[in-house]
This record gives C-alpha cells, structure tokens and sequence, in this order.
C-alpha cells in the first residue's frame, strides 16, 4: 500500500477498502468498522481514480469534525468521497450537487437555511400529521387482504414521497416519476438499475427539467409550499442561482425521500431480528419515540458524509494536510461502543439511544430531522394497532451502495385481514 508521507500510524491486515460497494453488498460492513475504530480510527483509504480520503469511524471525532466548518469544509469538494464513486459524471449535476444546501459553509449556509427553516417549525411540522396517519392507514389498507407485501415498496417507500410532495407542492400525477427518479439517482452502479453508470444520467436531465418547470410556475402562480419560497427568493436583489435551485429540488427529493424509507424499513427488519423488542414495543406502545431513535442509530441510513481540510490539523494525532479528504462514517460511528453500550443489540429502551447521529450533529443537523422523526412514529403506530404479528421472511435484498443503507425489497408476512 503507497501511503502518503503525512501517514504515520501503523495498518492492521485486512482492513478493507470503504470504498469497495461489493463490502456493502449484505448491509453495513460492521465487522470492517469495529477492526476500524479499534485499530486504525483515523484510517487511510486509497482510491483507484482519486488521491484517497482519511476514514473516520470513532463517535468523538466524527464529532469533533462536524461542529469545525472552518477547518472542516463543506464546499470544497462537496459531500460525497468523489463523483466517481457515485457515478454521477453529469456536469449539470455535478454542479448542482456542489451548489445544494450539503455543500455550502457559513455564512453562505446560515443565509440559504433560514431560508427554508419555517417550513420545518414544529407548528408546521405538526399540520402534517393528520395527513401522514391517513396515508399510513391508506397504505395498509392497500395490503391487508393479503398477508403478504413488500414492505419497501408497498409501505416504506410511498410514504416519505408523499410527506416531500405535500412539502414541495408536487401534484398526484408527478409523484410516481419523482420515486423512479429518487430510486435511479442513487443507485447508478447498482445493476439492477443500470448495466452502467452512464446509461443512467438521463435521470438528472429529467429530474432538473421537472423542477425548472414546476418552479416556472411558482413564479406565475406562488402557492404555500417551499418550491415557491426557492423560487420567488432573492438575495440582495438578485434571484438564485440555477444550479442552486438544482441542488434545492435534488436535495430535496432524495435527502427527504430516501433516508426516512431506510429508516422505516430498516426499524421493521430489526424488529424481526430481535423479536424480544417487537414484542416489547406492542406491550408498551409508548415507548415507540425511543424505539423511533434507536432505529435511527441502528440502521444509520446515510452511511457517511465528507469534508475537506481547509488547512494542515491533527485528528486523533494523525496529520491531517491541507486538501485532503475526511470522510465521516455514521454507520461506525452509532456503533461505537464508548457511546452505546452493547451496540450490536437494537435496544429500544436504550437510555442514550437520541445521541446517534443519524441526521449530522452541529452545522449541517438534518433541518428535516423532525419531519422524519414523525412519519416513522406514525407508522410504527399504526402498525402496532394494525398488524402486530408483522415480520420479514429474510429476503433482503440490499441497495449496492457505500453512501446510502437501504434495501431495495424486504417481503413481509402478517395476518390477513
């Protein structure tokens, strides 16, 4: 291994590339990241296409790197490890992805977020939850005569897109485009989706065109939703930019869409696997808001997140030089055990369990945090009311993916109604 001249601790045998996606290819490598945050914390990664990343897996400095935007940017490079490992090669989004609330540091952030914070409020946060209960009784509905479904796609995935529609003002008709474009955006080198990651760019040309033209209308016709906050807004006079309104719109489609049905499925898979705690949680119902953070520490939907250093620092004692990549993994980080005591154990009564960082911590705190936190409340809800002996058969089937932890099927079996 050709280690750069600033690496000065020694490396374990065996530790895997991170940005291997065949090491995710049956859900979260935890072996890797246990040996990871025992033996090399501050772990570095090379890349086949790239200079290679510093990969953070203890709980303390992926903090300690989060609450630091001064040293630690978002805007330099963006968040993902390379465009590559994501196959994303279109320039338009590639500008796009670089220009969205994720990339931005302060002040340019503190200003775009105040500008979309009032749509998260908590009194606004709570006008959706008649609609989200119904949508969830809607979706059950739709299953309960057959003791069968799949989960992911029949209950999980419907209903995050339609709490973003209602958000962003979507109409009915567009909204199953807006789940094929989410579900194609990230997962370009999955080959279910595509035989490769360009015969799947098309997706940003239609998912940019569709927001250029829903937010034209805005324009000529403002409505009560934030796609007409971002598209009548203007900074000291002056419209925003387009490839910030890209960023906007694609931020929000599959920020808002993807992490909140991962969490939804990936809380049902755990509560099979430890049957103890779905039982618990049906004998107490009140304790479903812990079980809701639990679930957010356990499946960690967004894996991990980069920065870059804006100058030469230390992490953990290990050099860090100016330009160099930081990427920060949640998913061995809500694992580690200074944190959470028996981590492994999806422990609903757990007393820390809100201390995950599933939504980020300091600058960059997911702002939708709240919006999630009550969709997964309420269909845990309602699925303890509705159909209690509910549990996956054990036929996952695994977005192929390092940045996302998502399935894209999970049959379940319950009583037919």
């Amino acid at each position: 291994m050709n280690l750069p001249n600033h690496v000065t601790h020694r490396y374990p045998l065996g530790i895997s590339d991170l940005n291997n996606l065949d090491l995710f290819s049956a859900g979260q490598p935890h072996d890797a990241f246990r040996r990871l945050r025992e033996e090399a914390p501050v772990f570095w990664n090379p890349e086949a296409n790239g200079p290679g990343f510093w990969a953070i897996t203890r709980y303390a400095d992926v903090a300690q790197i989060s609450k630091n935007p001064r040293l630690f940017s978002n805007a330099l490079g963006g968040h993902y490890i390379s465009y590559d490992s994501m196959g994303i090669t279109d320039p338009e989004a590639q500008n796009a992805f670089l220009h969205m609330l994720l990339a931005m540091d302060p002040p340019e952030h503190n200003v775009h977020r105040r500008l979309i914070a009032p749509a998260f409020n908590p009194g606004i946060v709570r006008k959706f939850e008649e609609g989200i209960r119904r949508k969830v009784r809607e979706l059950l509905d739709a299953v309960a005569p057959h003791g069968v479904c799949d989960f992911v796609t029949d209950i999980a995935t419907p209903l995050p897109l339609w709490t973003l529609s209602e958000l962003l003002g979507v109409p009915e008709a567009d909204r199953q485009d807006i789940i094929k474009w989410s579900n194609e955006a990230l997962a370009l080198l999955d080959p279910d989706y595509f035989a490769s990651p360009e015969v799947g760019q098309h997706v940003f040309e239609k998912m940019f065109g569709y927001g250029k033209r829903i937010m034209a209308l805005r324009r000529e016709h403002p409505l009560d939703d934030l796609t007409s906050v971002m598209a009548n807004t203007r900074i000291e006079g002056e419209a925003l930019p387009q490839a910030t309104l890209d960023g906007f719109f694609v931020l929000m489609i599959l920020a808002g869409n993807e992490t909140t049905r991962n969490t939804i499925a990936g809380g049902m898979r755990a509560l099979t696997e430890f049957p103890e705690q779905w039982r618990l949680l049906r004998e107490d119902p009140a304790l479903i808001p812990n079980a809701v953070e639990e679930m957010l520490r356990y499946v960690s939907a967004i894996i991990y997140m980069r920065r870059t250093a804006t100058e030469d620092t230390e992490i953990s004692g290990q050099k860090i030089r100016k330009n160099d990549k930081v990427v920060m993994w949640y998913g061995a980080a809500n694992f580690d055990p200074e944190i959470f005591q028996n981590p492994y154990d999806f422990d609903i009564t757990r007393s820390n369990a809100r201390d995950h960082l599933a939504f980020g911590i300091g600058q960059h705190f997911c702002i939708g945090s709240q919006v999630a936190r009550m969709q997964i409340r309420i269909m845990f809800e309602e699925l303890i009311a509705r159909f209690p002996d509910m549990q996956a058969t054990g036929e996952y089937r695994y977005l192929r993916s390092n940045h996302l932890s998502g399935m894209k099927s999970m049959p379940v079996v319950f009583s037919a109604e």
